[in-house]
């Protein structure tokens, strides 16, 4: 058996710097402080994975030096510093900042830490605060000057006062000065600390799901050092101090104390329980031999005062400890001279304690609280001790080696790894049974996370570390814990390609290894639709050939175009190499449908990602032929590429159903033989179009010469729905003769055409397809329920707790009601009946009989269509049924009273176009798939299409077309082995030159940056602002979209700006999609899974496909990420989880100017309704400035464009003068209604030198529109006739945020946010009252008529 060794680091590129503190990256890398200064380097193990002969890179300079602090690495690979006892000099500095290290960057940024004193900031976690890092991954601080602690949230970024029992008291629970302790996280939990200032050996416990301190029992010998007889002044010298504690792999934590007594405290069957400590040994007397040198005067042990410890693999104990040494100095300090010891539990209490079998050079002379141990993946231990060189420990066999029962187990994993992706594992133990590393509150450096290690296979052998990161847990395990954890982690683009063993280290100890190969490229499928019904199968045979396309996409990373045989643009069309398909089953065929698509269009000879585009063709409908009684059938969809360098594989499942009951048809027309295949964002059985009043439509006359005619809106569909139905053979013509792509087919926002033009209507018309022999089941009715997202929509997932939520009406019947997620409204119903009065009557009392229909059937078993629709009353702003937010749940169904003005449909809206869903309500048969959207369930269809005209010739910003769009955030944390969501955006014909913006505010730009340098080879995104991204639209362009802090969507913004050079009569569409991971796992022992599962099952018996008879390579796939386990095998492929489209007609300057301007002021209209703190602020207000300068560059004047829902918000020429400044005041008449206003006024062509008040009268509709301006300090013009003085425009100039106002919505008071007075004073005049601005001892701050403000 070997003995242990200590060598000293020699590395390439070594700094000369005075070595210190050192932390452990997530990559195996680790970082060196040079002592009580800024600079830190990094030290990367060299390719055999020995850190002895390393390699060095540096500086990393963080803001302030800073020498003893609490510090650690976050569940995404950062490290966190915060406090500091010195700042670069010798005397106390207690530093209260914090700095973030990220080693992506490898830069440090300021910690987003509140200041102020306890009770209002957190100055009190400074100096060296005593910390730890919980189970959760938020981190526990304690106050140096008391026993007040605090929470900081990395996720969130929160701060907040902790042990207070989540605020329920205002008293701290802990009950001792957090000075000094050490604190270690137990493996229930739980957060151990021993205090320090009691002289009753006390200990406490925070237990994080209480938010409290408790007692955890008491030591039977004390462990704090309390003083020290001083032998210079005579008397003892306070020094609160203590070593190390560390939670062994039996759960029991091992503490040192200051004082030489070591104790182990038992862990309880419960964490509220406050277990029991043992006697542990004592540490060897101080040869000193007299009393001067005593702790508390009463033992000559040897002491451990500010020193390390590590728990090393074989599951003993390195500490420091030694004899005490005076100091002098005035007045002079005890440290204790290091020596090594190791315990060993396992020993006779007399026996556990005893020196390591080797001694250290650079601890020569040294004090323990200079040493800082670490543990390192290799098992070794790195030391560090304030002096210009470093060592590393390899402990002796001497000492044994880690219990099986020990190592983590690594259980998913994705078998190849493509270089540059990212993936995931998952397993038991990843973090190990201990933090491995303490020494107290000066220095914090726990290991207890996942280090991923690849070896390689041939020779000579390569060790490499990869980055691993978004830890699903930051506790400790307990042995035999099976709890799952997962981790996520990066393929370096610099491994060599090869074959490797894959083990998960935890505090030094390996799991078993796994093989893997590592990949320059990999593949996966992107299913565009994912389930086929047999009665649109038999459509397809009837009218399409059975062929829809594009059914799927195949996505190739990593690849040059050489290797697949592409040379020039033209062998896009047929790449030499191409994946190909094995039929998944019977009479399917999938067929390459060119051309490929590379995310770089220019085609270098470099690794990029290719799209290969496939249709599937139903030859017959004997793939619908299986035994048994379910309805729907799995088959597996399976591609092979076929390379010199090695094969690619991916698979995916796609699900068949023979379900007959009713459905709405994606994909091609079946009634029409030369229609075009349709995508699923775009369904064949949805249609919206307008209606002019007066106008006649399938023989049935809008009767009406007004605008919001409810009345007569609700009465002509409902005539509409039921002649359709009445008159099948012609309604199927009428029906398919509604435009489906051009721009007719666009709503309307505005109640007229043009300004003062002819009334106009929406509607909306959903086609449910019936086949079968028997009519719908009596009291079985089919109903459609009709909903609008407020812009195009990239995530339309069936969910009947938010998005889709329904009632039962008085008639029984399902009712569609708002979606609504949080406090916001997502979704508004529509419906053929006339809207109830939401502000006295529920939603629920709502009736749409015209959409409850029984359906008869065809004698044949032939199909039959039923006709549904209703009134899309988007362009109706007078008429006001919801409130802006849901803040009280018990009235989100209405009645919706003493919640504020309530809105109009109009003014929930935020784009031009927005998203038309229709749902298929069937008792039978109703939608109960989990991720059930428009793409994979034949109940669900929408509309979701964008006309955005840009004009030739052009100025620039009319050249721009914007589109308001959401995204689902990637769902956080990332479930093992998925990947993040993408943005999959085709330009298709898109003139050369075309580039295009997306602005998502909630989501740092550049953090989309970093993802996409960690998964593709090569992109072309680029920052164009901290929230926005450019890229040139050309080709295919993957976007990652990353994970949101909470449910709701990422609200965004595309902008296309087009070249010169583009031409009236040309057109363009751009296609938007949303792709997530999808998954399936096939259990080997599931004998009626393997039976009905059929191709799936053969793919996973073989785990291996040959392409056709010639090639009988044997392949494995890549990036479908293939997990095989002892019982089962997985794998995942992309699918589109939604689509939108915009098409980008080109007309003239003179054409669209009129369009665009009332648009305009339609949309600043709605823009008055949106609150500051709305998700859809930001985005909005861009998207209002781009309309306005595409109004601009065509030619018109956005500044005599005023907010007006009607669109008419311009001014009419004439004799007119324009008044500009801020609302100063509101006027009421003598009853209290609204009758007007005043502004401090900047007049055009008067005196400007001075400023007065000017007052308008105007109508009661414009009060909440200007008490709004005047609450929010905006600047406005207002526009009246010479003549008579009424008011011909009116808008907003400049908004300033001049004052502190809240409005509660609920009760409509208004108050001063720094006194909370009432603004409500109303003036003494008799003949009315008027009210004006608050006299509070505030009135100062909310005077808008200072004129430093203007």
């Amino acid at each position: 058996m070997s003995a242990s060794v200590w060598k000293n680091v020699s590395g390439r590129n070594q700094p000369n710097i005075t070595f210190h503190m050192s932390i452990l990256l997530t990559d195996g890398s680790v970082m060196v402080q040079n002592a009580n200064a800024t600079d830190w380097w990094r030290l990367t193990p060299d390719l055999q994975g020995k850190y002895e002969s390393g390699s060095w890179t540096g500086p990393f300079n963080m803001t302030t030096a800073r020498k003893y602090y609490s510090s650690g690495v976050l569940s995404d690979g950062r490290v966190f510093v915060i406090g500091g006892e010195y700042a670069g000099g010798n005397n106390p500095a207690k530093l209260t900042t914090g700095e973030i290290f990220d080693p992506d960057t490898e830069k440090w940024s300021p910690m987003n830490k509140p200041t102020g004193p306890l009770g209002t900031g957190f100055d009190y976690i400074s100096t060296d605060a005593a910390g730890c890092i919980l189970a959760d991954g938020r981190v526990i601080l304690g106050s140096p000057n008391g026993a007040a602690t605090a929470i900081w949230d990395p996720v969130t970024d929160n701060w907040s006062r902790s042990g207070l029992a989540f605020g329920t008291t205002t008293l701290d629970s802990k009950q001792g000065n957090t000075n000094e302790e050490t604190w270690t996280l137990l493996q229930d939990g739980t957060v151990l600390a021993v205090n320090i200032f009691s002289t009753t050996n006390t200990a406490e416990k925070y237990i994080p799901t209480l938010d409290i301190w408790m007692s955890a029992g008491t030591t039977n010998t004390p462990l704090p050092l309390h003083s020290i007889p001083n032998p210079t002044k005579g008397g003892n010298s306070n020094s609160q101090e203590i070593g190390p504690m560390l939670v062994l792999p039996n759960g029991k934590a091992f503490a040192v104390g200051g004082t030489g007594n070591t104790g182990v405290y038992d862990v309880p069957v419960a964490p509220t329980l406050p277990g029991s400590w043992e006697t542990g040994p004592t540490l060897p007397s101080d040869p000193a031999g007299s009393n001067s040198f005593n702790w508390n005067g009463t033992s000559s042990l040897q002491t451990a005062i500010d020193a390390p410890g590590c728990l090393l693999p074989c599951g003993k104990v390195l500490f420091a400890a030694g004899n005490t040494t005076f100091l002098p100095g005035s007045p002079g300090s005890y440290w204790s001279q290091t020596n090594w010891y190791i315990y060993d539990s396992s020993k006779t209490l007399a026996n556990q304690i005893a020196l390591l079998d080797t001694k250290t050079g650079s601890s020569s002379g040294k004090v323990t609280y200079q040493d800082i141990l670490l543990l390192l993946p290799t098992g070794q231990v790195l030391h560090t001790s304030e002096s210009k060189s470093l060592e590393i420990l390899t402990p002796g066999t001497v000492y044994g080696s880690p219990d099986n029962s020990w190592r983590p187990n690594l259980i998913d994993y994705p078998q190849d790894l493509v270089l540059g992706k990212t993936y995931n594992i998952s397993g038991n133990r990843l973090n190990g049974l201990s933090q491995a590393n303490s020494y107290g509150d000066d220095v914090q450096n726990a290991t207890n996370y996942p280090i991923l290690q690849l070896t390689s296979t041939s020779s000579p052998t390569i060790v490499k570390y990869l980055k691993t990161f978004n830890f699903s847990y930051m506790g400790i395990s307990a042995i035999g814990d099976t709890t799952p954890q997962t981790a996520a982690f990066n393929v370096p683009t610099d491994i060599p390609v090869g074959q490797y063993d894959m083990r998960v280290i935890a505090n030094g100890i390996a799991s078993g290894s796994k093989s893997v190969s590592v990949l320059p490229s990999g593949m996966e499928i992107i299913l565009n639709v994912n389930s086929f019904s047999q009665s649109a199968v038999h459509g397809l045979i009837d009218n399409q050939n059975g062929t829809i396309t594009p059914m799927l996409y195949v996505a190739v990373d990593g690849l040059k175009p050489s290797e697949l045989g592409i040379f020039n643009p033209g062998d896009l069309s047929n790449p030499g190499k191409q994946p190909k398909f094995q039929s998944p089953g019977s009479g399917i065929t999938v067929t390459f449908a060119g051309p490929a698509v590379s995310n770089i269009p220019s085609l270098p000879d470099i690794p990029q990602r290719f799209t290969f585009p496939y249709s599937i063709t139903f030859a017959d409908e004997s793939s619908f032929n299986w035994t048994g009684t379910d309805d729907t059938h799995l088959l597996a969809i399976v591609a092979t590429l076929i390379l010199g360098s090695g094969n690619l594989v991916a698979a995916s499942v796609i699900t068949l159903t023979k379900n007959p009951n009713p459905f709405i048809l994606h994909g091609a027309d079946i009634n029409i033989p030369s229609a075009p295949s349709f995508p699923f964002y775009l369904s064949v059985d949805i249609r919206v179009f307008t209606v002019l009043a007066g106008q006649t439509k399938f023989g049935l006359k809008l009767d009406t010469a007004v605008a919001e005619d409810s009345d007569k809106a609700t009465s002509w569909i409902q005539s509409m729905i039921k002649s359709l139905n009445q008159h099948s053979g012609q309604a199927q013509t009428f029906f398919n003769g509604l435009p489906q792509t051009e721009e007719t087919s666009a709503l309307n926002l505005a109640p007229t055409v043009t300004p003062g033009g002819p009334p106009v209507y929406n509607f909306a018309l959903a086609r449910v397809r019936y086949r079968d022999t028997v009519p719908t089941p009596d009291g079985k009715n089919v109903r459609v329920l009709f909903r609008m997202w407020p812009g195009a929509q990239l995530n339309a997932t069936f969910n009947t707790n938010t998005l889709n939520r329904f009632g039962i009406n008085a008639d029984g019947e399902k009712i569609a009601k708002l979606g609504v997620v949080g406090d916001e409204i997502i979704t508004i119903p529509f419906f053929a009946q006339k809207r109830i009065d939401t502000s006295t009557l529920k939603m629920d009392t709502q009736t749409d009989p015209a959409n409850v229909q029984k359906i008869d059937a065809a004698i044949s078993g032939g199909e039959v269509d039923a006709y549904f629709g209703a009134w899309i009353d988007i362009n109706t702003p007078s008429h006001k049924y919801f409130p802006d937010r849901i803040l009280d749940n018990s009235k989100i169904d209405g009645p919706f009273v003493g919640v504020g003005n309530l809105l109009a449909v109009q003014d929930m809206v935020r784009s031009q176009h927005q998203c038309i869903l229709a749902e298929i309500s069937f008792d039978p048969d109703p939608i109960t798939a989990t991720n059930a959207d428009p793409s994979n369930n034949d109940k669900l269809a929408q509309r979701n299409l964008s006309f955005i005209p840009v004009p030739n010739p052009g100025l620039v910003e009319s050249r721009r077309a914007p589109q308001v769009f959401e995204i689902r955030p990637t769902p956080a944390p990332l479930a093992k082995n998925l990947q993040h969501d993408e943005l999959l955006i085709e330009w298709g014909h898109l003139p050369t030159g075309t580039t295009a913006q997306i602005y998502a505010p909630a989501v740092a730009a550049k953090q989309i940056i970093s993802l996409a340098d960690s998964i593709y080879g090569h992109h072309l995104l680029s920052l164009a602002d901290e929230s926005t991204i450019e890229t040139p639209a050309e080709g295919n362009t993957f976007i990652p979209v990353p994970p949101g802090v909470d449910a709701k969507q990422f609200a965004a913004l595309i902008t296309l700006e087009f070249p010169l050079g583009i031409k009236r009569g040309q057109s363009f569409t751009v296609i938007v999609k949303q792709l997530t991971t999808d998954s399936y796992t096939i259990r080997r022992d599931a004998e009626e899974e393997s039976t009905r599962l059929q191709s799936v099952t053969r793919f996973a018996d073989s785990k291996t496909v040959v392409a056709t008879d010639s090639e009988s390579s044997v392949a494995r796939q890549s990036s479908s990420s293939i997990i095989v386990r002892e019982g089962s095998i997985s794998f995942t492929w992309r699918r589109v989880l939604g689509t939108f489209a915009i098409t980008v007609p080109v007309h003239t300057k003179t054409t669209l100017l009129a369009p665009e301007t009332q648009l305009l002021s339609i949309l600043r209209s709605i823009q008055l309704s949106i609150a500051r703190t709305s998700r859809w602020y930001p985005v909005f207000n861009r998207y209002v400035e781009q309309i306005a300068g595409r109004v601009s560059d065509m030619g018109g004047d956005p500044g005599t464009v005023f907010p007006d829902p009607y669109g008419g918000g311009k001014k009419n020429g004439g004799e007119e003068v324009e008044f500009c400044g801020k609302v100063v005041e509101l006027c009421y008449d003598c009853k209290g209604c609204f009758d007007g206003f005043g502004i401090e006024v900047e007049c055009e062509g008067e005196d400007r030198r001075s400023r007065r008040r000017k007052r308008f009268e105007c109508f009661e509709g414009l009060e909440g529109s200007v008490k709004c301006w005047w609450e929010r300090g905006d600047k406005v013009k207002v526009v009246v006739g010479r003549k008579r003085g009424d008011i011909k425009g009116l808008c907003v100039v400049r908004r300033e945020e001049v004052r502190k106002v809240r409005q509660s919505r609920a009760t409509g008071d208004e108050t001063c946010a720094d006194c909370r007075k009432r603004m409500d004073d109303v003036c003494e005049h008799d003949e009315c009252q008027r009210k004006r601005r608050p006299e509070c001892e505030h009135s100062k701050s909310h005077d808008k008529s200072e004129a430093d403000e203007e």
